[in-house]
C-alpha cells in the first residue's frame, strides 16, 4: 500500500539525503565560520555578539544552499527511478537479466570507490553487503515485474471489455439487418399487390373503353333512329290525345322514354366506374412511389449496417489476436480447417496481421470459426 506523500515526508527525505552527505555539509559550515572569523579578525572585531550576528546569516545561507543541493539530488534520484521503472516495464526476461547484471556491476564499482574501500572490510562484511544489494535488486525487479503484470492484466481486462462490447454490437447489427429484410419482404408483397391491382384496373378500363361505352353509344344511335322513324310516321315526341295516333304512337313513345332513362342510368354508372378507375390508379401510383422510397432507404441502411458489421468483425478479430492466449487458440482453430487454402489464409491473419476480409472463406465465416473455437471471450 502506498504511503501518503506530505510536505513532512518530503522534508524527511531531504534531511536523509543531506545526512548521507553530512561530510560535505560539515565542511561547508566550517568553511563559512572560518571565513567569517578570519574576516572579523583582520578587522579586529571579534566581539562575541558581533561574531554571532555575522555567523548566523552565513550559516543560514550555507544551510539553504545545502537544502537546494539535497532537493536537486532527490529530484534526480526520483527521475532516475522512474526512468528505470519504465525501462524495466518495456523489457522481456532476457533483457531484464542483462540489466540485472549491469546494475550489479555498477553497484560493485560504486562500492569499490567509497571512502571505506573493500580492503578495509572483512570478507564476511563484503559478502553480507553483496547479498543485501542482490536482495534489493531482486525486490526491485520483482516489484517492477509485478506492476507490469498488473498493468498488463488491467489492459487485457479493458481489451476484453471492448471485445465483448463489439460482439454485442455485432448481434444488434444482425438484428437490425433482419428487420430491414422483413421490411423489404413486406414491400415486395405490397408491390405485387399494386401490380395485381393495376392489372385489374386496366382490365376494367379496357372493358369500359372497348365494350361498355360503345354499347351505350350504339343504343343511343338506335333510339335516335327510332325517334326519326316515329316522327316520320306522324308520331310526335309528346303524348297525343288523338285516338288513332294514341293507339299507334303513345306506346312507342313510352318505350323510348324508358330506354332513354336506362341509357342515362348506364352512362352515370360508366362515369362512376371511370372515376373509380382514376382513383385506383392514383392510389397505386402513390403506394408504389412510397414503397420505392422506403426500399431505397432500406437498401442504404442495409449497406451501412453491412459495412459496420464487417468492420466489427475485423475489430473483434484484431483485438482478440493481440492477447497471447487467444492467439494460441486461433492457431488451433486455423489448423482445424479442412481446406488448406483457408488454413493458410487463417494463419496469415493470426501471424502476419493479414485482413480477414482478404480470405476466400469470407470474414464472417472466419469470425464464426474463431467464435466457435473459443478465440473470443464470452459476450
Amino acid at each position: 500500500m502506498n504511503r501518503e506523500t506530505t510536505p513532512a515526508t518530503y522534508l524527511r527525505e531531504l534531511v536523509a539525503i543531506s545526512w548521507s552527505h553530512r561530510g560535505e555539509l560539515t565542511a561547508a559550515v566550517i568553511w563559512a565560520i572560518a571565513v567569517v572569523i578570519a574576516t572579523l579578525g583582520i578587522r579586529s572585531q571579534l566581539a562575541l555578539p558581533r561574531l554571532l550576528l555575522v555567523l548566523l546569516p552565513a550559516i543560514v545561507a550555507v544551510l539553504l544552499l545545502e537544502t537546494g543541493a539535497a532537493a536537486w539530488r532527490l529530484h534526480r534520484r526520483q527521475e532516475v527511478s522512474l526512468a528505470t521503472r519504465q525501462s524495466l516495464l518495456d523489457l522481456n526476461a532476457a533483457d531484464r537479466a542483462e540489466l540485472e547484471h549491469r546494475l550489479r556491476s555498477r553497484y560493485q564499482r560504486r562500492a569499490s570507490n567509497r571512502l571505506i574501500s573493500a580492503e578495509d572490510l572483512s570478507e564476511e562484511e563484503l559478502t553480507v553487503k553483496e547479498e543485501k544489494m542482490k536482495v534489493l535488486l531482486a525486490m526491485s525487479l520483482v516489484l517492477v515485474v509485478a506492476q507490469g503484470a498488473n498493468a498488463q492484466a488491467r489492459n487485457e481486462s479493458d481489451l476484453e471489455i471492448a471485445i465483448r462490447a463489439s460482439m454485442r454490437e455485432v448481434v444488434q447489427v444482425s438484428k437490425d439487418m433482419v428487420l430491414i429484410d422483413e421490411s423489404s419482404k413486406k414491400l415486395a408483397i405490397s408491390n405485387q399487390a399494386q401490380a395485381d391491382t393495376t392489372e385489374m384496373v386496366n382490365k376494367q378500363a379496357r372493358k369500359l373503353e372497348y365494350e361498355d361505352a360503345p354499347a351505350i353509344n350504339k343504343r343511343i344511335d338506335e333510339i335516335q333512329e327510332r325517334a326519326r322513324q316515329l316522327l316520320a310516321s306522324g308520331c310526335a315526341a309528346d303524348t297525343t290525345t288523338d285516338p288513332d295516333l294514341a293507339r299507334r304512337c303513345n306506346a312507342a313513345n313510352d318505350e323510348m322514354a324508358k330506354e332513354r332513362d336506362a341509357i342515362k342510368a348506364d352512362q352515370e354508372s360508366l362515369a362512376k366506374k371511370a372515376a373509380w378507375i382514376g382513383e385506383m390508379r392514383n392510389a397505386v401510383t402513390n403506394t408504389t412511389l412510397k414503397n420505392a422510397a422506403q426500399q431505397k432507404k432500406n437498401n442504404a441502411d442495409y449497406n451501412d449496417l453491412s459495412a459496420k458489421k464487417l468492420a466489427l468483425f475485423q475489430d473483434v478479430i484484431t483485438r482478440s489476436l493481440s492477447i497471447v492466449e487467444r492467439r494460441a487458440a486461433a492457431i488451433k482453430t486455423c489448423a482445424a480447417l479442412e481446406n488448406p487454402e483457408n488454413t493458410h489464409c487463417c494463419l496469415s491473419v493470426v501471424n502476419d496481421g493479414k485482413p480477414a476480409s482478404a480470405c476466400d472463406m469470407g470474414i464472417e465465416a472466419l469470425y464464426n470459426q474463431f467464435k466457435n473455437g473459443g478465440v473470443f471471450p464470452n459476450p
